[in-house]
């Protein structure tokens, strides 16, 4: 009797799930126009005169909150930096394996992060605060 009960429970359980999937992929995804997602993860994800400034002034936000010694102000730069798009263009490109775009996405994480330390190091020596805060010595 255990076992019919058991099998009767299974069958419910995965009749709903199969319900719950259905009811997901027609109302969730179903709305979601997957080509236009996949045209502007790849439009935002490369280099860009747009993405080279906000990233060197989230950069230069940040380390100026560093020699201020301003926990809040780095939190802020670190809000406005723009380097998720090439990390979800990056993720994208590996589910599409699309090739051309995880390179181009490298490219702008890469180009982006040198960019940074550049304009941080421009920004640290021009400064006239040249002793170590605390948020630096931490």
């Amino acid at each position: 009797m255990n076992d019919i009960a058991a099998a009767r429970s299974d069958l419910s359980n995965r009749l709903a799930r199969l319900a719950l999937y259905r009811w997901w992929r027609r109302s969730v995804v179903g709305r979601v126009d997957h080509e236009t997602v996949i045209a502007r993860i790849v439009e935002e994800s490369g280099w860009s005169p747009r993405y080279a400034f906000m990233t060197m002034m989230s950069a230069g936000i940040a380390v100026l909150g560093l020699l201020l010694s301003s926990p809040a102000v780095v939190i802020g730069a670190m809000l406005i930096s723009p380097l998720m798009n090439p990390i979800l263009g990056f993720g994208f490109s590996l589910a599409l394996f699309d090739f051309r775009e995880l390179r181009r996405s490298l490219k702008a994480l890469a180009l982006g992060a040198v960019a940074a330390v550049a304009f941080t190091a421009l920004i640290v020596t021009i400064s006239p605060l040249q002793a170590p805060t605390a948020e630096i010595v931490a």
